[in-house]
């Protein structure tokens, strides 16, 4: 056990076992060494795949000299792009087209973990991805969002009470029936343009805003005496 208030010790039971195996780190680590090779071998198979095939011919009287002038003309073109070599000697390029398909597999893949880590994360994806889907679909899934952070601050303000408040009261006023409470509120406060739109709907029903109102929602400063005034029309 770590010594008394002295440390802040922050657990996310996520899920059942032992603390060092229920946070996401655990849950996570699988999908992104799953995602590491996936995009590993999703780039082996471009360095394959995305350039065209390579074949020198000769003909049956070719030098062991020019052979190798031609090993290295291969060798060159994979990185170059331009060789020299003898007029006895062709190169054809071959557009290998088997791999067209087997390449969806890699991209599909890493698009899945995508997925799945920021279900793990998040709860839901429809917030972090443009999906076609209803806006009540996606405020259903937001409203996950929120939930989980919610559950996270809970867990966090249990925490902070227990390892700091707790300590601090008991270090300088000794042991108390009742210890203060933290409470980590979200902000709901309107917007901007929300709190206009709301003023613009109850001016015309008799709601009384004065000017300066109005002028410091929209960050408007009063005009001067010499400036010239714009008028409606």
């Amino acid at each position: 056990p770590l010594p008394p208030y002295k440390f802040i010790v922050h657990t996310s039971s996520l899920t059942s076992g032992c603390p060092h195996t229920s946070g996401l780190g655990r849950l996570v680590s699988w999908w992104y060494l799953f995602y590491n090779h996936a995009v590993k071998d999703w780039l082996g198979f471009m360095e394959v795949y995305g350039k065209p095939m390579r074949i020198g011919r000769y003909a049956p009287t070719t030098s062991e000299d020019e052979k190798k002038r031609l090993r290295q003309a291969l060798a060159t073109l994979g990185s170059d792009g331009s060789a020299l070599i003898p007029d006895s000697i062709a190169i054809e390029f071959l557009q290998n087209s088997q791999g067209q398909a087997s390449n969806a597999i890699y991209k599909d893949m890493a698009h899945y973990i995508d997925e799945q880590i920021t279900e793990l994360i998040l709860g839901q994806n429809l917030t972090t991805e443009v999906k076609q889907g209803s806006l009540a679909a996606a405020t259903v899934h937001d409203h996950v969002r929120k939930d989980i952070a919610h559950a996270d601050t809970t867990h966090l303000i249990r925490t902070l009470e227990r390892d700091v408040i707790r300590p601090l009261i008991d270090l300088n006023f000794g042991p108390q029936t009742f210890y203060p409470k933290l409470s980590l509120e979200p902000d709901h406060s309107l917007t901007r343009r929300e709190k206009i739109d709301m003023a613009l709907k109850f001016i015309p029903l008799g709601l009384s805003v004065s000017h300066e109102q109005i002028r410091e929602l929209i960050g408007i400063n009063p005009p001067l005496e010499s400036d010239t005034l714009l008028k409606k029309s």
